[in-house]
């Protein structure tokens, strides 16, 4: 199915620790609003809540075989009207598994550009603040499922395997995508906390109330250690994540966030170094202050809405 030129595909990238779920939930339940404005988040394949999201896309676009992305996404542009002018799709892993992605992959994302007007569009945390955050979901993935999950290492190791340190090169990702589907088709927003609000300022919404995003506090060095410590053992899938949620409920009962992770001061100066040319980048080419704080500390807690 094509539809006219004019309707602009946004795909909704992440990254991993900025509000993602919150968006996904709020576009979700704001279907029929944002539809009559235009704006269509499909439901073809979406999985359900609380995380609906378009997953669909990752497993499609690292297939070898292209036909059911592209057949999805003429099921989800079937549900648009004839005053739609802009489909969000959304999955962070269109940038965390952006270099599983397949050639077939790869040319299906450029037959949509040749179709439509289409734009990533991530939001970027502060690079120290993003590994924090990061480093401990890795621990709490279970092990196997993917790169980096469920080890029981520091985050001084973890920044030695090249997948994590990978995601803190943020502007090699914009220069990546764009190399593959052309200039502009990356926009990249400051995460500050609220990526509800920040869309529909983007997508010029001014008359939809965001709705209040649920904090999701991280676990602090009391609940990491308690993970490093079962990341020892193995554990089914299922387990590790029933695990897990023991140990936040454990987290939040003994240390109620007052001793978040630290980082030594060494570590993050490795984040830096590793994330220096992305903050030089984001500042020179969109204006984005990305960067530390002067003065700001690496302890600080972190409210990470998923």
């Amino acid at each position: 199915m094509t539809r006219r030129r004019t309707l602009r595909i946004i795909l909704h990238a992440g990254t991993p620790k900025t509000g993602t779920t919150s968006l996904q939930l709020f576009l979700f339940n704001n279907r029929d609003a944002l539809l009559d404005r235009g704006v269509l988040y499909p439901r073809a394949g979406i999985t359900p809540p609380p995380v609906p999201k378009h997953q669909w896309m990752i497993s499609g676009l690292m297939s070898a075989d292209s036909a059911h992305f592209m057949n999805m996404v003429d099921a989800a542009l079937a549900e648009a009207r004839s005053d739609t002018h802009t489909m969000i799709l959304s999955s962070e892993g269109l940038f965390h598994h952006w270099w599983d992605f397949s050639s077939a992959g790869l040319s299906a994302l450029q037959s949509l550009v040749a179709r439509f007007p289409l734009q990533f569009w991530l939001f970027f945390r502060e690079p120290v603040s993003f590994a924090r955050s990061f480093y401990i979901q890795m621990l709490k993935n279970p092990r196997g499922l993917g790169p980096c999950y469920g080890q029981d290492v520091s985050v001084s190791d973890m920044l030695d395997e090249p997948r994590f340190a990978l995601h803190l090169d943020y502007i090699g990702y914009i220069r990546t995508v764009e190399a593959a589907l052309g200039a502009g088709t990356v926009r990249p927003f400051h995460y500050q906390g609220d990526t509800i609000a920040g869309t529909l300022a983007a997508l010029e919404i001014g008359d939809l109330e965001p709705s209040t995003m649920q904090e999701n506090r991280t676990i602090g060095k009391f609940g990491v250690g308690l993970i490093r410590m079962i990341n020892q053992r193995t554990m089914a899938v299922e387990q590790k994540w029933q695990a897990v949620r023991l140990i936040e409920e454990l987290d939040k009962l003994v240390d109620d966030y007052k001793w978040p992770l630290a980082l030594e001061p060494e570590v993050v100066s490795r984040i830096d170094a590793l994330s220096a040319d992305s903050v030089r980048a984001f500042e020179q080419r969109y204006g984005l202050a990305i960067g530390r704080a002067q003065g700001g500390g690496p302890a600080a807690a972190d409210d990470n809405r998923q």
